[in-house]
């Protein structure tokens, strides 16, 4: 299968899923600092010729799709308008998307939330029900959505 991992940081994602036996593995992210250990990682790994980490913006990219399926996990926590990443990555992938998007209503938001504050970030929060009309409008549906930890951790698919 081929796989994209949008915000894929250091790739432990993509580096599991080529050992697990994906053919082709496309991560993505805008830190050259995390690509470079990405890149490390999955030569010591043995699987960095399945392995491509790409450096820039999801939304300005050509991701050379389509894949099979995509990650985009711990990343919608930083986007304005998760929609329209919704809605590109619903045009690249045949089968589902598995994501994350933090909890709203957990008693470590207003930490988390802090804590990215003091460094200059605003993080997004998410209710099931938002992360839902996002999906919805996005042209993708949950088929598989709960809470895990601090997270709602779901997989989608095409709307039918």
């Amino acid at each position: 299968k081929s796989i994209l991992d949008v915000g894929c940081g250091s790739g432990r994602c993509c580096i599991a899923l080529a050992q697990a036996g994906a053919k082709r593995v496309v991560g993505i992210d805008i830190s050259p600092g995390m690509l470079e250990i990405a890149r490390r990682n999955a030569e010591s790994a043995g699987v960095a010729k399945r392995c491509d980490f790409i450096l820039g913006d999801f939304l300005t990219m050509d991701c050379k799709g389509p894949f099979d399926f995509a990650l985009a996990l711990g990343f919608f926590e930083y986007l304005e308008d998760p929609e329209v990443y919704l809605q590109k990555l619903a045009t690249l992938i045949s089968r589902e998307v598995f994501a994350s998007f933090p909890i709203r209503m957990h008693w470590l938001t207003p930490q988390r939330k802090l804590r990215y504050l003091l460094r200059g970030i605003h993080v997004h929060f998410y209710t099931e029900k938002k992360i839902l009309g996002v999906l919805s409008k996005a042209g993708l549906a949950a088929s598989r959505i709960e809470r895990l930890g601090r997270d709602f951790a779901l997989s989608a698919v095409h709307a039918r």
